[in-house]
């Protein structure tokens, strides 16, 4: 009895969970945040790229490393945990994305109690980046720990009626010489 991926809310003792939907919104959100600070710069209109620069290059390489840790273990990462339902995958966004979030308060506390943010010459759009800097950590993390609850949740849920078992794919060779067929079964 296989079960069915394609249904994003799910009830599970009466708390409807749309894990899937959350992700996609976070994904999207993500993307979009990291598109807008990519974006073209001018001189009438600068990115806030340009506003990171101003410091030291360890905000560059932090920015670059949050970039690919939010690819690699938050998107990837997360979807493949809740594409195989194993927790354990849920580990590296959870702890990439709390050490990012200690890095940046570390650093934002130092530079604002020495030059304050008023002297740091910062756009209303360069503090709406600074912000994200430490909502969107935030929110991967909480979204681990929620995909983490709701997979065990679902495990417990599955258990009790009966569904635990994982889906069955078969793989059919066939050689078209002497029509033999092997069947493998991929559990």
């Amino acid at each position: 009895m296989g079960r069915s991926r394609t249904n994003t809310l799910v009830k599970v003792n009466g708390e409807v969970v749309s894990g899937n939907l959350i992700f996609i919104g976070v994904c999207l959100i993500d993307i979009l945040h990291w598109a807008y600070l990519l974006r073209d710069d001018s001189n009438e209109n600068p990115n806030s790229w340009r506003f990171y620069k101003r410091f030291q290059s360890f905000d560059l390489y932090y920015l670059v490393a949050r970039m690919f840790a939010d690819i690699f273990t938050c998107v990837l990462g997360l979807g493949a945990a809740m594409w195989t339902r194993k927790p354990i995958l849920t580990l590296p966004c959870t702890t990439i994305q709390l050490l990012f979030l200690i890095i940046r308060g570390v650093v934002w506390t130092v530079r604002l109690f020495r030059k304050g943010f008023a002297k740091l010459n910062a756009t209303n759009e360069d503090k709406i980046f600074v912000l994200c800097e430490f909502l969107l950590p935030l929110i991967w993390a909480i979204l681990s720990i929620l995909i983490v609850r709701t997979m065990k949740k679902l495990r417990a849920f599955e258990q009790l009626h009966g569904y635990a078992h994982p889906p069955v794919i078969i793989l059919t060779l066939k050689n078209d010489d002497n029509d033999e067929s092997v069947q493998i079964e991929i559990a």
